[in-house]
């Protein structure tokens, strides 16, 4: 019994050491008052003793006059920013920041106008500040108490020795390049009764008045969440008891040889990075853990646009990170950021809607079909039993339906199902498990001004079929002396049918890739597919 005690006490030890030294017994570089640094081309700093961390301003990437006031790792190639100023609004070449009398930073612009101040209320007995090599910032009374500090107003950073206590949040960033407000957080419910406790919660947040919805992961009874200077997320919960949240059951190292940061990225998702101090070559973070795994099916939830955007897809990729792509007859918003969403290429169907919003001149459209997508808390209307006959003709005809997503019979004891949405399209996923299910884009032809709609791209179907005859030809004349080689010329061929039948000119020929797969598999046999008859030679 005596050696358990002893055991907690000397970890419960550990823990407050690590937790109060950095912060009141860290050796540090004076900044005395009126210090100022400036956003010029001379890249002056605040630099922590170790010279691991920096403050100052950074230029925005692709911008020459626009500048962020910030934290960042000092000694790694990317110089990751851990914490800013005023992260909506960049600040102008020439803007000064400044330590004044009454201890507080305060961000001007070259007019002298104020862009940002420090929350610590005015103290004529201010000493001086500090960069300090935990990543902290703070500033110091005469009596050498902390009268403000960067750790208490984070960003989207947590690092080594920090605390997040209930009234804190974090944000995450517009994108990787854009370090503006973004659309998740990080933060602690409020409990809803006297004897509850509080939860900590990943959230969507709307990006104009940062009222949060929509959470996608909650962990119970969490009042601190804390970064170790080993590395590890830790929790505290309501009765003071400590507890690894990323990785449990482990004992506490005291790996000195890497830095650690704790991310609420932009796409969402809570990562925990480290990066050796040591390296050589382009050494980049690594992630070794993450919530929520699966993000793009994690975000379930009638509001917002998910973490890819509006009208767009979610797929996961290493890491928990999203990919994104845009729904057939979508593209990028913002073509320089894929998680922007996606807009409609052409809205002129809605030229061909009555009054009674119904279809005018159905030929005008055509369907286009995807595997696995689904955005299942789009729709508006469900059609039960149905055929997919009947799915396309309901959607087709309805000026308001996008897309629908039709549920095979087979899967469904017999009974087919058909769900229509209207744009935008939210939350919108890949689900691989989905077998049961296609989306059908309802998609408005291309019209003869602008190019004939059964031929939008003359010659290059001719070509690419050319191009496979040609492959076929070449290949049996280098394996005709062959005939182990000759034996596999009958699965050439039909990989090679099956490729042109995949780029037919007319988009209503080509197979779905459940076609092609029931082709490839013996399931379908393979027809011959038509002559490039759309391209006889004109004089």
């Amino acid at each position: 019994m005596a050696s358990a005690l002893t055991s907690f006490h000397c970890h419960l030890l550990v823990l407050v050491i690590t937790h109060l030294v950095p912060a009141i017994a860290q050796v540090y570089t004076s900044i005395s008052v009126g210090s100022a640094l400036f956003a010029t081309d001379d890249n002056s700093t605040w630099t922590s003793p170790s010279g691991d961390f920096s403050f100052g301003f950074r230029r925005f990437p692709g911008q020459q006059d626009q500048f962020l006031l910030a934290i960042w790792f000092a000694k790694i190639p990317d110089e990751t920013i851990v914490w800013s100023a005023n992260r909506d609004y960049p600040a102008e070449r020439e803007s000064k920041v400044e330590l004044n009398t009454a201890g507080q930073l305060v961000l001007k612009a070259p007019g002298g106008w104020e862009l940002w101040r420090s929350s610590s209320n005015e103290n004529p007995r201010v000493s001086n500040g500090a960069m300090l090599d935990t990543g902290n910032f703070i500033i110091t009374g005469t009596n050498s108490s902390i009268l403000w500090n960067s750790f208490n107003e984070p960003t989207n950073t947590m690092l080594p020795t920090q605390v997040l206590g209930s009234g804190s949040n974090l944000f995450s960033s517009v994108s990787e390049e854009n370090y503006g407000v973004g659309k998740f957080q990080l933060r602690f419910n409020n409990p809803q009764q006297s004897n509850s406790s509080y939860v900590l919660i990943l959230n969507q947040i709307d990006i104009y008045t940062q009222n949060p919805y929509g959470a996608y992961y909650a962990k119970q009874d969490v009042s601190e969440v804390i970064l170790d200077k080993s590395g590890y997320l830790q929790v505290k919960n309501s009765l003071g008891g400590i507890s690894n949240l990323s990785s449990k059951g482990e004992v506490l190292r005291t790996d000195s040889d890497s830095y650690y940061r704790a991310t609420l990225d932009f796409d969402g998702v809570f990562r925990l990075y480290t990066h050796p101090k040591n390296f050589t070559g382009n050494q980049t973070w690594s992630a070794t853990w993450y919530v929520p795994e699966n993000i793009c099916l994690d975000i379930y939830d009638t509001f917002g646009s998910g973490p890819c955007g509006y009208n767009s897809i979610c797929s996961l990729v290493a890491h928990g990170m999203p990919e994104c792509q845009c729904a057939p007859g979508f593209s990028l918003l913002d073509v320089n950021n894929k998680y922007s969403g996606c807009k409609q290429d052409d809205v002129s169907y809605m030229n061909e809607c009555n009054e009674m919003g119904t279809v005018i001149s159905e030929d005008q459209f055509e369907f286009l079909e995807m595997e696995y997508a689904d955005w299942p808390l789009a729709d508006y209307e469900l059609l039960q039993p149905t055929t997919e006959f009947e799915c396309k003709n309901s959607c087709l005809r309805d000026c308001y339906c996008a897309v629908t997503i039709f549920q095979d019979p087979k899967f469904n004891n017999g009974t087919g199902r058909c769900w229509k949405k209207k744009l935008p399209l939210s939350n919108g996923r890949f689900n691989s498990s989905a077998i049961d299910r296609k989306a059908l884009f309802k998609k408005f032809k291309l019209n003869s001004s602008s190019q004939n709609p059964t031929n939008p791209n003359p010659g290059q179907g001719r070509q690419n079929q050319e191009i496979l005859i040609l492959a076929v030809l070449l290949v049996e004349r280098l394996v005709e002396n062959d005939e182990e080689a000759i034996s596999d010329m009958n699965w050439v061929k039909k990989l090679v049918m099956v490729a042109i039948w995949c780029v037919q000119d007319v988009p209503l020929l080509r197979p779905s890739m459940r076609e092609v797969t029931h082709m490839l598999d013996g399931i379908l046999e393979i027809s011959a597919p038509p002559c490039p008859f759309l391209y006889s030679s004109t004089s």
